[in-house]
């Protein structure tokens, strides 16, 4: 099992994977929205253990038991893989194009 400094570090690389190749294909502007968008992502892995702590209320709903830190942080991982696999999409169809 990874250590959670190895999960931070992973993630980190693959998100400024990521935003630089959205840099490279379509400007500052979509790179800054692509960073916005794995802040989620990266915020469930590097913080997944106080964040699995959170009992009480969200919105309307209530969370009544504590969620395992390894579920939280496999969240994190599925978003920031999907977008990243989005972004090497782009890329492979941006460089097949030119």
């Amino acid at each position: 099992m990874a250590s959670i400094d190895q999960h931070r570090q992973w993630s980190g690389l693959t998100a400024a994977g990521a935003a630089l190749a959205m840099l490279f294909i379509d400007g500052v502007g979509s790179a800054v929205v692509l960073c916005c968008g794995l802040c989620l992502p990266l915020t469930l892995i590097w913080f997944a253990e106080p964040l699995g702590q959170f009992v009480g209320r969200v919105g309307y709903r209530h969370i009544n038991r504590e969620s395992p830190p390894e579920l939280v942080r496999a969240l994190g991982w599925l978003g920031l893989i999907v977008l990243s696999s989005a972004i090497l999409f782009a890329v492979a169809r941006t460089l097949r194009g030119a």
